[in-house]
């Protein structure tokens, strides 16, 4: 937690403040990064709907 701590700017204890554990910061880091990903997914941003997209203009 020390080092995501430095990596922020932040005082350790200001990172333990927010989430308990590592294991929280983890899974609260993953459930934002799916929830992007998700989203760029239905928005039809990604870089395989746009070859999808490209290939059906053709």
């Amino acid at each position: 937690m020390g080092d995501v701590a430095e990596a922020v700017l932040l005082h350790r204890r200001l990172v333990y403040l927010h989430f308990k554990s590592k294991d929280e910061l983890v899974e609260a880091v993953l459930i934002r990064e799916l929830d992007r990903y998700a989203e760029t997914w239905r928005a039809g941003g990604g870089r395989s709907a746009r070859r999808k997209r490209d290939l059906r203009e053709r």
